[in-house]
């Protein structure tokens, strides 16, 4: 899957993310800087949205929609 992110204001593209899989769940960190998404591949990916740069990738055989919690120290999935 791919995720174009777009300047709201003025309506540019300003950072492709891929992964793997089918893309299932996106959640954005509070502040905007890390972005989680869960697949069809088992796993939830971590990217940063400035540099388009995978974090982490961890293994969840049943990745379901992914969350934040507001200080960034954990992201949840649940199925």
């Amino acid at each position: 899957f791919s995720v174009n992110l777009h300047d709201p204001v003025e309506g540019t593209s300003r950072q492709w993310i891929h992964g793997r899989g089918v893309l299932y769940s996106l959640a954005f960190s509070a502040d905007g800087k890390l972005l989680a998404a869960t697949d069809t591949a088992a796993a939830a990916t971590i990217w940063e949205t400035a540099s388009g740069e995978e974090v982490r990738r961890i293994a969840m055989p049943w990745a379901g929609r992914a969350a934040f919690l507001p200080d960034r120290r954990l992201v949840a999935s649940r199925h």
